[in-house]
């Protein structure tokens, strides 16, 4: 885990470096914190499916917040982290708590003043099913987000987590997956903050 987070934010100091050099040609009337905090709250629909896994569906709530800066020409980058817990349900086991979560990086692109187009690479992600097993692996997000009234935003987000081993490092035989809708709610912090919360 702390190797993951060490290359987050290896990777979040890389790209930080393009906007101290892009950043030098706005005037000092012109600038702004290119900072923010953008926390969310969601829920995702899908589907469990492998040679390796029990198949079924899942359906749960999330918890989350991107860290980044946007650069003037309007492209963003940071960190994104989200856990959700809701259930997973198949034929043979029937409705079970299940647990996940992911950490990894962002870009994206402001299209429009309330139009935000996305991609996230995860490269860390757990997720639990009750009494079943423990997943680990990687994955990948693409979605918008609009702004639909003053400092909140709807997002949608399609999601793709590669089961690649389990809790306990063994290694999954076959192409094992999830697949998954998210719906978010994205609102500002409720707190001061040394940088803008857009």
């Amino acid at each position: 885990m702390f190797k993951s987070i060490i290359l987050s934010m290896s990777c979040f100091a890389v790209l930080s470096s393009m906007y101290i050099s892009s950043a030098e040609a706005r005037l000092p009337s012109q600038r702004k914190s290119p900072f923010y905090v953008e926390p969310y709250t969601g829920y995702f629909l899908g589907k469990l499916e492998g040679p390796s896994v029990q198949n079924g569906d899942l359906k749960s709530y999330t918890v989350g917040a991107r860290v980044g800066m946007e650069l003037v020409n309007g492209a963003i980058f940071g960190i994104d982290y989200s856990q959700g817990k809701g259930k997973f349900e198949s034929t043979p086991t029937g409705k079970l708590d299940y647990d996940q979560k992911d950490l990894g990086v962002f870009v994206g692109y402001r299209v429009h003043p309330h139009v935000r187009i996305y991609g996230s690479y995860i490269f860390r992600y757990e997720s639990e099913v009750e009494s079943v097993s423990e997943f680990e692996g990687d994955g990948y997000n693409a979605g918008i987000s609009i702004s639909g009234i003053p400092r909140v935003k709807i997002g949608l987000e399609y999601q793709i987590r590669n089961l690649n081993e389990t809790g306990g490092g063994v290694t999954l035989p076959g192409s094992n997956s999830s697949t998954t809708y998210l719906l978010t709610l994205r609102l500002p912090l409720p707190v001061p903050l040394p940088f803008t919360i857009r």
